[in-house]
């Protein structure tokens, strides 16, 4: 049973992760000039986190306080 609660877990913050790329994308953040802030993107509580994470991944960079898709990977 513990494995299933991980793996829906784990299945969500996936999810959360894809949506934050998704709003990114959305809005046209795929460069320095063209980042935005959190608010700029809607980003939520919950995504915050996600958005962290994938910037430790390298999908999604951090320029002054604004956000943008590296689209080195296959997330582009």
């Amino acid at each position: 049973m513990a494995e299933i609660g991980i793996a829906a877990y784990l299945g969500e913050e996936q999810a959360i992760k894809e949506i934050c790329l998704k709003k990114l994308k959305k809005k046209n953040a795929f460069s320095k000039e063209t980042a935005k802030t959190i608010e700029e993107i809607g980003i939520n509580q919950y995504e915050k986190n996600a958005l962290k994470q994938l910037i430790k991944k390298g999908e999604v960079n951090e320029h002054n306080g604004r956000y943008y898709v590296s689209c080195k990977g296959k997330h582009c």
